[in-house]
């Protein structure tokens, strides 16, 4: 949703042409060996027997001796053979390399994708679900079944619910990551299928329940997708802005290391951090944050929650969450059961 596939296409080139590089550079030079191993032995081989059958002929040796020698040089051959499995295995190799080369260099530019967009430095969004039907499989029962609700621009929501209500479905389905079957999700009254996919994500940001992290460094995690202009002190800044001076030492020592797989090197609540910091860094209209406080200690929670009151000023904020305490926090409760809002107050 960061939109940086020609980067990643580039990123992957790279590697590749790298390891096609040195795959073909040992391989080189492992079949040169070979070659002339295999010469030598063949010299050696025919020199040897040829050295035996004189000994035979002038009977110095008697024939079993002949044969036994003749025998052990023949296992030379195994040696031999093996470089035709070698050069099998470098073609193999060569040939799947270039193929995936060749994929990525086929794949669609999505960003040229047609339709709509929202004006750039738009004020604000209006969000509205007309009588939305949503089911996950043709056979399946609907998930909603005729939802309808508006969320005004610049309101804080706290979406509430049992598990499976169709807390999270709502917001997969506003920025496409799902498709709906009936009715419409507009924003600004145009529908989010006819919106350029690349222009809705960009003005609505969606932070799922587990957010991964590339095993890059931090600074590759935090500046990805962003204006280039954004620096790694603007990040400090935001920190020290919301009270969380000691975590400006903590990332200042890992920022350009690498976080590990899915960011395993950081803590769940530094891992958080980092994404709604992203969403700062990023002019989004509208910010969706899928429980950003779930398994957290208080200390974390307390710094993810200064940072959902940092995200909600000039924004529309949804946080689907089963916290009670980020109500205090929000303008507005919804509450789902079974698809439905059984619950729509302000605070």
């Amino acid at each position: 949703t960061s939109q940086q596939s020609t980067n990643e296409k580039v990123r992957i080139r790279e590697y590749n042409i790298k390891t096609n590089k040195n795959q073909t550079d040992t391989y080189s030079c492992n079949n040169k060996f070979r070659i002339l191993f295999s010469l030598l032995y063949i010299i050696v081989f025919l020199a040897l027997n040829y050295t035996a059958y004189k000994l035979l002929l002038d009977k110095k040796i008697k024939l079993a001796s002949f044969v036994s020698i003749f025998i052990l040089n023949n296992s030379i051959f195994n040696f031999i053979t093996s470089f035709y499995y070698d050069a099998y295995t470098f073609m193999n190799m060569y040939t799947k390399v270039n193929h995936i080369t060749s994929f990525i260099e086929s794949m669609p530019v999505y960003y040229n994708i047609e339709g709509q967009e929202l004006q750039d430095n738009i004020e604000k969004i209006d969000i509205a679900f007309d009588k939305v039907v949503f089911k996950h499989s043709p056979t399946s029962d609907p998930i909603y079944n005729g939802l309808s609700f508006d969320i005004p621009f610049g309101q804080s929501i706290a979406v509430m619910g049992t598990i499976g209500s169709g807390k999270s479905t709502m917001a997969k389905l506003l920025v496409r990551l799902q498709k709906y079957q009936g009715g419409a999700i507009m924003l600004n009254g145009i529908k989010v299928e006819d919106l350029n996919i690349v222009n809705l994500r960009k003005n609505v940001l969606y932070v799922p329940q587990h957010p991964i992290l590339f095993n890059r460094t931090l600074w590759d995690n935090i500046s990805y997708g962003l204006d280039p202009s954004v620096t790694v002190e603007d990040f400090y800044k935001v920190l020290r802005e919301n009270g969380m001076e000691d975590l400006v030492e903590i990332y200042e020592k890992k920022m350009y290391e690498k976080v590990g797989k899915t960011g395993s090197k950081l803590s769940g609540g530094q891992r958080q951090i980092i994404w709604l910091i992203r969403c700062l860094l990023r002019p989004s209209k509208v910010i969706i944050l899928d429980e950003p406080t779930s398994a957290l200690d208080e200390k974390n929670a307390q710094n993810v929650i200064r940072l959902i009151r940092k995200l909600s000023e000039g924004r529309t904020l949804i946080v689907i969450t089963h916290d009670s305490d980020l109500l205090e926090h929000m303008d507005r409760m919804i509450f789902f059961d079974k698809g439905e809002i059984v619950k729509d107050e302000m605070l």
